[in-house]
């Protein structure tokens, strides 16, 4: 019993002393300057030594609730340990916290701020450090646009020191992703964006895959399917959401690009997982449309909580209208393994009312419903008829004079009720500060 005692002991102490190597490999696979990504050895070395207060495992362990590295994605904690890391000295901490202040991301934007803590991250030596301040001159985010300078800098570190993220930078910019059409140099992208993928940059590799498909491929022909294939798997040991979606599309259409072992359905989740938005709305359109399904564990009923994930993990932009049609859809009908909901839909409704035509839509036929929860006065009706006559202003809508014909005529609608409704959608009504009801 002693001698367990004692060799428990000594593991104890090799454990604690092997901590801070850990933590530096760990963050040299995460990096890419390891090859071998082991994201369970990732995870663990960077919680750990959180726990033990070092800076660089606090920055890291932020990284793995960012880009869904060992666990699903999770930005609740990001700001707080970056914060952490940059106040105990770290680097890289300083650089991924800049970043967040300049873009707004987990929190207040603070672009200063955000550029000193950058400057301080290069003068203590972080080369990524360097690349960001030179791509935000090149572009002018954060700092005066200074063309020239960016570029050059860029080229400095992209071509002596074989920085990923300069290399990377370099390609987006011979491919003219900056707007600058005139300075499009195909085999300038292709080069930068190789040096980029040989240094492990998960971003290029998917480029590069996307390039090989692309009408003219990288060399003026098409390339095979299989070369972007190839290259999205390497994207994909990475932990790249985007190469797993890719890949996994591809290989639903296509059964030439599946190897052995692969399965393009799991290669969509893992992409959810790691927080690709468009994975996660993909499989709730997957899902939506897989009545009668018998494999995978296709389920109608389970399309809504695809959907919801991806409004709560706050992708939206330009797609949040398909999750929240759909979303209204499923509540307001029900049906194929899910009940009806009221009040679901109008929870959903509520912070899209300033501005989605299906938000109001929607809003308004749950108040003119005959079996509404919120009940059937005239205040109801007005209110929802209010809600239809804004949806009919905004983009996309459905709502016409005859739809509103319809439910005037159907509801009996006086004049001076009609005239109420109006008044209430020049007074800003309804919009995403609730009440809907008085």
């Amino acid at each position: 019993m002693m001698k367990f005692i004692i060799f428990l002991a000594l593991t104890v102490h090799v454990c604690a002393a092997d901590l801070p190597a850990n933590v530096e490999l760990a963050a040299r696979q995460l990096d890419g300057e390891v090859a071998k990504m082991d994201q369970a050895f990732i995870l663990e070395s960077f919680r750990r030594g959180s726990e033990a207060g070092i800076a660089r495992a606090h920055a890291g362990l932020a990284d793995c609730h960012s880009w869904g590295v060992g666990m699903p994605r999770n930005e609740e904690p990001v700001r707080r340990l970056r914060e952490m890391a940059a106040k105990a000295g770290d680097a890289v901490g300083m650089l991924r916290l800049g970043e967040d202040l300049i873009s707004g991301r987990g929190g207040p934007r603070d672009p200063q701020r955000g550029i000193e803590l950058i400057r301080k991250a290069s003068a203590l030596g972080l080369k990524n450090a360097d690349a960001s301040l030179a791509i935000r001159s090149l572009i002018g985010e954060g700092l005066p646009v200074d063309r020239d300078t960016g570029l050059k800098r860029l080229h400095e570190l992209a071509d002596t020191d074989g920085n990923s993220i300069a290399a990377f930078f370099l390609g987006q910019f011979y491919r003219g992703e900056f707007g600058n059409q005139d300075g499009k140099n195909p085999e300038l992208a292709r080069k930068y964006l190789m040096l980029a993928a040989e240094k492990n940059h998960a971003k290029a590799m998917v480029i590069l895959g996307d390039m090989t498909t692309e009408k003219g491929g990288a060399n003026g022909k098409p390339e095979p399917r299989m070369t972007a294939a190839d290259w999205y798997r390497k994207a994909v040991d990475r932990n790249s959401g985007e190469a797993m979606f890719k890949l996994g599309r591809m290989q639903q259409r296509d059964k030439q690009a599946r190897r052995e072992g692969e399965d393009w359905f799991q290669l969509l989740l893992a992409a959810a997982r790691v927080g690709f938005g468009e994975a996660t709305q993909y499989l709730g359109e997957l899902h939506y449309h897989a009545t009668g399904y018998t494999y995978r564990d296709l389920d109608w009923s389970k399309t809504a909580h695809f959907h919801e994930k991806y409004l709560s993990d706050g992708f939206g932009g330009g797609n949040s209208h398909i999750s929240l049609h759909r979303l209204f859809e499923v509540y307001f009908e029900g049906g194929l393994g899910l009940n009806r909901d009221f009040r679901k839909c109008l929870e959903i409704a509520q912070p899209h009312l300033d501005y989605c035509s299906s938000a109001c839509l929607y809003a308004g036929r749950v108040l003119l419903h005959p079996d509404s929860p919120m009940g059937t006065t005239r205040e109801h009706y007005i209110r929802g008829y209010a809600c239809l006559l804004k949806s009919a202003t905004l983009e996309a809508s459905t709502v016409d004079e005859e739809v509103l014909f319809v439910l005037r005529s159907r509801h009996g609608m006086s004049r001076e009720e009609v005239a109420r409704a109006e008044a209430l959608v020049r007074g800003g009504f309804p919009n995403s500060e609730p009440p809907l009801l008085p």
